[in-house]
């Protein structure tokens, strides 16, 4: 050994390596500063320069080693010799075997593609078809819905791209294929998908389509342990936005967008969480609490799981069926470690900024939020629809509009969002032109709540009662449908519709600003007051329409009444 090494010393070869190593990694560090100017996804490009830097180094040893020999360095064999030259060859073969494999081992994801899209072609909206299941597992069938979930949310970090969930190609794909849902929905584009595989080993296929040729753009298998899933979806949407010709760019500090947020138990129990949530049934919000919080306890660090269960309890807060103030402490404590784990969540900056809003009514601040959180996810329609539905009670309202209009840009088949993006256009005094947004939105979700809901709350703010008692919703509004019956001179059912709702208020959860609304209505105006009171108290999200809404008009000069809308902190 002591012989080799002198040897190795004599010709230089130590010396040589180190100077390799120095200039390579010197080059390296230049390549992968070039290639983050001139690529919008250069991490390929970047593993695959380091490969050649691994690889060429027993090569370049190799090759010191034949050429040199003695202290002074002369040659030992001319390079350009038949001998030099076939060394030169048979290093450069070995280099190339060497670069395959290394690549092989370490880079190739173990999916074969086919991409047929031309480069110059730019997409800018895809639609995300629901996947089917291959794989005849009961316990893996959450993936089908999960996994083009999961997609939807990776993709909302692309820049210029509209992106279409597949519960809304779901929405229409009814009798028609999806590429007739995809073209009804305006997308350029369509993904196909399904989930299969056997024992620990998950299959993904994916097909992209062009929706107007009906030409393959993309298709790949991946196949995965069931361990490593998590780094699969940003993967997956790396290939889909190269294909598409569009820049998915993470923040630098982002850790789980590579795969490294969350472990496969974890992760696999948040996308049941998220199938639950979106239900937004009382039985799916706590189906959907139960798995986030199973997913916190397998991994804590796993931020994306403390924005599910902060979203959840958001949820049965704006469902009123518990009041906001037990749980918006924990949205907001839920939110704020999701960001400490992971500050580049758009999906959680949107939260927080909610909560800020509707609960904190601290604009400032949510403002604020809400700016970073469509920084962040540009793609996210919750984040411009709660920024439009916190705008217009602050008298924001052609702020509040262009909100509502990138939200319903968005996301248009979200009946709340089509419906709700109303609401700065009636508060304006254009209310001709509310009427036909409300009207489209009725024709679209025929017998839905959310039209009929803003029906009611436009003709209650216009003082036009038995219109809206023909779209309130007795179970959700109970106390506006007191008020719209007092108002019309249905006395008699006012009345029984209050001692109904005052029972219902001793046994269980009410809003109590339902109740200040009832007794409005039935023009008890010290009684109303003290509701209101419980209701600041219990932050309840309806306290948004007190600075703006016809309906507390008759408590405006009121003493305690102007002392709860200072507390509140209105700009205007």
């Amino acid at each position: 050994m002591r012989r080799f090494i002198a040897e190795l010393r004599r010709r230089r070869v130590i010396s040589s390596a180190g100077l390799y190593v120095a200039l390579g990694w010197i080059g390296t560090e230049l390549v992968s500063h070039l290639l983050e100017i001139f690529m919008a996804d250069p991490a390929p490009a970047e593993r695959i320069v380091a490969i050649v830097f691994v690889a060429g180094f027993p090569v370049w040893v190799a090759l010191t080693y034949i050429f040199q020999r003695g202290d002074a360095g002369e040659i030992a064999i001319d390079p350009w010799s038949p001998v030099g030259e076939a060394a030169i060859g048979i290093s450069l073969v070995v280099l190339t075997m060497l670069t395959a494999a290394l690549y092989w081992l370490l880079i190739e994801p173990r999916a074969a593609q086919h991409v047929f899209q031309a480069p110059s072609v730019v997409y800018r909206s895809i639609a995300i078809a629901p996947f089917t299941s291959a794989s005849g597992n009961s316990e893996r069938e959450y993936l089908s819905d999960s996994f083009p979930d999961q997609l939807f949310l990776q993709l909302l970090h692309a820049k210029n791209l509209r992106v279409v969930e597949p519960d809304d190609v779901k929405k229409i794909n009814n009798g028609k294929s999806s590429l007739e849902a995809a073209e009804k929905l305006g997308a350029e584009v369509l993904l196909l998908g399904a989930i299969g595989g056997e024992g620990d080993v998950i299959e993904v296929r994916m097909r992209l389509v062009d929706v107007a040729l009906g030409t393959e753009l993309l298709k790949v298998i991946y196949e995965r342990k069931v361990e490593d899933l998590p780094g699969l979806v940003p993967e997956a949407a790396r290939d889909l936005t190269r294909a598409l010709n569009v820049n998915l760019k993470y923040p630098d500090n982002d850790p789980n967008h590579d795969g490294s947020g969350g472990s496969e138990d974890a992760w696999g129990l948040y996308l049941r969480g998220r199938v639950e949530w979106r239900k937004r049934s009382p039985e799916g919000l706590k189906a959907a609490l139960e798995y986030f919080d199973r997913a916190v306890k397998v991994d804590p660090l796993y931020a994306m799981a403390h924005v599910g269960i902060a979203d959840t309890y958001m949820m049965l807060s704006a469902y009123a069926m518990v009041p906001a103030v037990n749980v918006f402490p924990l949205v907001l404590e839920e939110a704020r470690e999701a960001l400490r784990l992971d500050p580049s969540l758009g999906e959680a900056h949107a939260t927080l900024a909610w909560a800020h809003c509707g609960y904190e009514w601290n604009w400032a601040a949510a403002d604020a939020e809400f700016r970073e959180a469509i920084r962040l996810s540009p793609g996210y329609a919750s984040a411009y629809h709660w920024q439009g539905y916190c705008l217009w009670p602050q008298g924001r309202l052609k702020e509040s509009e262009e909100s509502f209009r990138r939200a319903f840009e968005h996301d248009p088949l979200s009946p709340v969002i089509a419906s709700q993006r109303a609401f700065p256009v009636f508060i304006g005094g254009r209310v001709v032109e509310a009427e036909k947004l409300i009207q489209s939105a009725m024709k679209n979700y025929p017998g839905m709540e959310p039209p009929l809901d803003i029906d009611a709350h436009m003709h209650m703010f216009l003082g036009d009662y038995p219109q809206a008692l023909a779209s309130l919703i007795q179970r959700k509004n109970p106390g506006l449908v007191v008020m719209a019956q007092a108002m019309s001179g249905m006395q008699e059912e006012a009345e029984e519709g209050l001692r109904r709702l005052e029972l219902r208020a001793r046994i269980e959860f009410v809003p109590a600003i339902e109740l200040v609304f009832a007794y409005i209505g039935m023009g008890d105006t010290e009684k109303a007051l003290d509701w209101l009171e419980r209701a600041h108290a219990e932050h309840d999200v309806q306290m948004l329409w007190l600075n703006t809404a016809s309906m507390f008009d008759s408590l405006r000069d009121e003493p305690r009444f102007q002392a709860v809308l200072e507390k509140m902190n209105f700009p205007n």
